[in-house]
């Protein structure tokens, strides 16, 4: 199939795939003060995630809000109320950033000197 072929195709680039994620996620733990090892999700802990995603697309730079408290929704709590403060906390300061093997060594640190901005 046409998916398979492409699948097959991008297999010939995966290991400068994960070596790039990796360099990026070493610089972002360096500059930031992380332990992070995810290489597909950057995820930091700001004030306001809202206000900051704010800020960084006024800069240019898009991130993604990846944790939402599960116990809140319906779909996962059954209609029962859960205490999980730590989890609501998070929801309203987790932010993700980008994470793209191409990114350039000048986007990186663009990026990076947002974040310490706006954090």
């Amino acid at each position: 199939s046409i998916q398979a072929k492409i699948i097959m195709n991008n297999f010939e680039f995966f290991d400068k795939k994960i070596s790039g994620l990796k360099s990026l996620c070493d610089t972002y733990n360096r500059e930031l003060g992380y332990e992070n090892t995810s290489l597909h999700l950057y995820r930091i802990e700001v004030l306001d995630n809202e206000k900051f995603i704010k800020n960084m697309k006024r800069a240019g730079i898009i991130c993604g809000i990846h944790y939402s408290a599960l116990h809140l929704n319906s779909v996962y709590n059954g209609g029962k109320k859960y205490d999980c403060p730590k989890s609501k906390k998070l929801q309203n300061r987790t932010v993700s950033l980008p994470m793209n093997e191409k990114l350039s060594f000048n986007d990186t640190e663009y990026i990076i000197d947002k974040v310490k901005e706006y954090m």
